[in-house]
Parts: structure tokens; C-alpha cells; sequence
């Protein structure tokens, strides 16, 4: 009998492999080189349902998703790994990603480390260099 555990992980396996081959989903993901790594559900399977298992206690079914370490790179096992809905929320190409003193983040990333609203760190970026701004802050 399958569970919904089960199905959830299969749901992850389809949505991949849509990703890569639906029509609709060319642009941002074939254009840019996405390709699907697993031939069938049972490679997937092999490769990815334990650490899904572990994930899944850890957050829970609905915060777990499929996120590629590379949002360019394809899916694989080598690209892929279980992330939580906030954490791949991070890892895609639109975001604004700035190292200062080693320390690398998203734009929404410094906002909580500074504790300064997104939109608001947004509107100084764009009056002065980013780095200049969360240096300013964190010596505060």
C-alpha cells in the first residue's frame, strides 16, 4: 500500500521531469541548459528516497522540495538535495547575492541577519554600493 509519503515523493519525481520537458516550462528551464539526470523513477528513487525519508522527519512532507544546488545545472544527484521551502526560495537566479567580510547571502538573507525589511535594504542598495550598506550596518 503507498502512503502519502510515497506519493509525495513520486510527485517530486514528476514535476522534475515535467520541469525539463514540458513546452510551457522550456523557457526557464531547457533554455538554460535544465536537463532531467534520472532515466526512470526507479534511479530516482535509488538515489534520493533516504535523504527524502530524513528530510521529510525533519520538516515535514509539505516543506520538503527538490532544489538544485545549481539553479543552472540539471537534475541529478550530484545538483540535488532536499531543502526546505525557504531555503530554495533562496537558491534561484533572481535573486541579488552579495559576499561582505566572507559572508555570503541573498538580499532577504542580509535583511534578517540586519534585521532591515527586504525593501527597504532594497532602496539604499539602489542609492549606494550594497557592501557599503551592510558594512554601515553591521558595525552597528
Amino acid at each position: 500500500m503507498k502512503t502519502n509519503r510515497d506519493l509525495a515523493f513520486y510527485r517530486r519525481f514528476l514535476s522534475a521531469k515535467q520541469r525539463c520537458h514540458s513546452k510551457r516550462e522550456y523557457k526557464y528551464y531547457g533554455e538554460k541548459g535544465v536537463t532531467m539526470g534520472w532515466n526512470s523513477f526507479l534511479s530516482f528513487k535509488k538515489d534520493m528516497l533516504e535523504s527524502f525519508v530524513e528530510h521529510v522527519n525533519r520538516h515535514g512532507i509539505q516543506n520538503t522540495t527538490l532544489d538544485r544546488i545549481d539553479s543552472n545545472g540539471g537534475y541529478s544527484k550530484k545538483n540535488c538535495r532536499w531543502a526546505t521551502r525557504k531555503i530554495q526560495s533562496l537558491n534561484t537566479s533572481r535573486n541579488r547575492i552579495f559576499t561582505v567580510r566572507g559572508i555570503t547571502d541573498s538580499l532577504s538573507g542580509w535583511g534578517v541577519r540586519l534585521g532591515v525589511n527586504r525593501s527597504t535594504l532594497s532602496r539604499w542598495f539602489s542609492r549606494k554600493r550594497p557592501t557599503a550598506v551592510i558594512i554601515s550596518l553591521l558595525k552597528k
